[in-house]
């Protein structure tokens, strides 16, 4: 019950994060106009993977969304299958992520909390979902034409759970609109 209502508090705090910072008003004249930089772009993609706890492929999709203007402090978002021998498992994750170039791409790093839904060590038969805490570490290249990628190692510790999955991927993110480059 207390887990349930963490997460809830947890989403509704990052959620939080992703509002508005500050409002401006019309500049009146004869004052400076405060020329700032355009917010870096939302980005939606797919990555593919391999998760090295239980020597399989994965395939996902993935949201970044950005929270300062800069691009500098990021929520990604996911869901993953993963392959299975008996089917496909199913994970999910939210990361607050610190990227080091902003807009421009770069490292990154950071965590988050994430879901499971797995038979690995389920009592009896049929699945059981899982919540855990993630890391992420990753580089990603600044938008270059139409797309962007990433490549992303995570992990996600799991509660109640012997399971520790890692997934290694490689994504290809399109943002939403286009930033003129810098100087332009």
């Amino acid at each position: 019950m207390i887990e349930r209502y963490r997460t809830r508090v947890l989403l509704l705090a990052l959620l939080g994060l992703c509002g508005p910072i500050g409002l401006d008003a019309q500049v009146r004249r004869g004052r400076a106009n405060d020329v700032r930089s355009p917010w870096a772009p939302i980005s939606l993609g797919a990555r593919f993977g391999y998760d090295t706890s239980q020597n399989t492929q994965a395939i996902g999709a993935q949201v970044h969304l950005p929270i300062l203007r800069s691009g500098r402090l990021a929520l990604l978002t996911g869901a993953d299958l993963v392959f299975v021998r008996g089917g496909a498992e199913k994970q999910y994750g939210a990361e607050l992520v610190y990227v080091g170039g902003g807009q421009r791409g770069g490292l990154y790093g950071g965590g988050g909390i994430g879901y499971r839904q797995t038979s690995f060590g389920s009592m009896g038969s049929g699945r059981d979902t899982f919540f855990g805490y993630s890391i992420v570490v990753g580089v990603r290249s600044g938008t270059r034409g139409l797309f962007e990628t990433r490549l992303e190692f995570r992990t996600l510790f799991l509660v109640d759970s012997d399971l520790k999955p890692q997934l290694a991927t490689f994504g290809i993110n399109f943002p939403l609109w286009r930033n003129p480059p810098a100087g332009a």
